[in-house]
């Protein structure tokens, strides 16, 4: 049975639920809703599942799968207090996924045919649009020194569109890689986005890329890592990426190798706006794991200032049960969801917001 479909009709689309046809000009975000809601129904209704595999995130399930085979009831009654409906059925399906998972070898995530037709359309989108110009790629007016365009940050822009940022006030993009999160950042704020990035093979394509963008006057690269102290740390360089790396926990397997190690700069988030001066708006963190010690370390700022945070909790089960509790512990008036921004496995690119409404 065909659930669902959509079609073109010009500026609008038909959308086709069960038999019941519906012409409406939709938003990408009322489509995403609507995706989301109907990849729920054709789980239930049709036993379309399929495998996917995910050989390079088999550390990070197999993570989950030991921490949730054990009693996380009241974690996870902890991590729904207070939130909407769609982030509660959002972890539900998140958890009953990663407890659907089977072990032959590499990590394979059980998926509806839905949810893999939705990655591989993706894929072809953007396959057929990232063009190569001389020693960089392109795609809509954003230049990368790599072809490394995700739809975590070129379709749903971080998670920005699900809350509402001062555009007067700064960004800190903590974990910007090689900026390409950094240049879409920068559409959202007057001001001037903040992008740390401590690996030096990797700050230096940051720089290259805010430079072919023309944006140097916008976004600032910092060649530090956030945490809780200000200081220098040994960090592990994998085999996932060349220039990625496991600053929270350092846990590998035969799919993660360490490669490399290098000594990085890390400093408190709190000090470094004092120095500067620095009205933060939002606080865009995705930091391999080192999310909650970022978080210790802007306390000051969060209490003060109530940016906007948009925080990583995929990298392990503590981030993902822990953090929110933790921010919530702190009282300061935050309203709090839970979004997924790439549909790779069931739990990649989970995003905690977190905004104040005072």
């Amino acid at each position: 049975m065909r659930i669902f479909s959509i079609e073109n009709d010009g500026i609008t689309k038909i959308i086709t639920i069960m038999g019941l046809k519906i012409k409406i000009k939709p938003t990408k975000k009322l489509l995403n809703l609507i995706y989301n809601k109907v990849n729920l129904i054709n789980t239930t209704l049709n036993d379309n599942s399929n495998f996917f595999n995910i050989s390079k995130e088999r550390a990070l399930d197999s993570m989950f799968i030991e921490y949730i085979s054990k009693d996380f009831k009241q974690d996870y009654l902890d991590l729904i207090k207070n939130l909407d409906l769609e982030s509660i059925e959002l972890i539900q399906t998140i958890v009953k996924g990663i407890q659907n998972t089977v072990d032959n070898g590499t990590s394979c995530i059980k998926m509806s045919k839905n949810e893999i037709m939705h990655i591989k359309n993706f894929n072809f989108f953007l396959e057929r649009r990232v063009i190569k110009l001389g020693d960089v790629y392109a795609y809509k007016n954003y230049l990368l020194p790599l072809n490394e365009f995700h739809d975590t940050i070129f379709y749903n822009n971080c998670g920005m569109d699900y809350c509402n940022i001062d555009k007067n006030k700064t960004i800190i993009d903590a974990g910007a890689w090689i900026g390409d999160s950094s240049i879409v950042l920068a559409k959202y704020t007057n001001d001037k986005v903040y992008a740390f990035e401590p690996v030096a093979e990797t700050y230096k394509l940051l720089t290259k890329t805010i430079k072919i963008n023309s944006l140097e006057n916008k976004i600032i690269p910092i060649q530090k890592g956030l945490s809780n102290v200000n200081s220098s740390i040994e960090i592990n360089l994998t085999n996932a990426s060349p220039n990625s790396t496991l600053i929270g926990f350092n846990k590998t397997d035969d799919a993660t190798k360490v490669i490399n190690k290098e000594t990085i700069e890390i400093c408190k988030l709190d000090d470094f706006v004092k120095e500067n001066n620095l009205q933060v708006g939002c606080i865009k963190a995705d930091v391999e794991g080192a999310e909650k010690m970022l978080l210790e370390g802007a306390f000051e700022t969060i209490k003060t200032q109530k940016p906007v945070l948009i925080i990583s909790i995929y990298h392990s089960p503590e981030d993902f049960f822990k953090i929110k509790p933790l921010v919530e512990s702190w009282d300061l008036g935050y309203s709090f969801k839970i979004r997924r921004l790439r549909l790779v496995n069931y739990i990649s690119d989970t995003v905690l917001i977190c905004e104040c409404k005072n």
